[in-house]
């Protein structure tokens, strides 16, 4: 991920993607991130940590659901 260490307008910042690679994709690992040359605020700067992605099941917003599914659940005997 690449991010910009500067604050910016809320309409005036660079764009921020992400992209999904497999590990196999990946080659040359850094051992440490580059540092970067100058910094607005250290509160910008990421502390190195893991992530490990997960599968979840995303279900409709409530509102999506009609009328009568918010109603069968507050009824509770189903």
């Amino acid at each position: 991920m690449l991010w910009c260490p500067f604050g910016h307008e809320p309409d005036d910042k660079p764009l921020t993607a992400l992209f999904w690679r497999t590990a196999a994709d990946v080659t040359d690992v850094l051992v440490a991130p580059p540092e970067p040359f100058d910094v607005e605020d250290e509160g910008y700067v990421p502390k190195p940590c893991l992530f490990a992605p997960e599968q979840i099941t995303e279900y409709p917003n409530p509102m999506e659901l009609g009328k009568e599914v918010p109603q069968q659940l507050a009824d509770g005997s189903r």
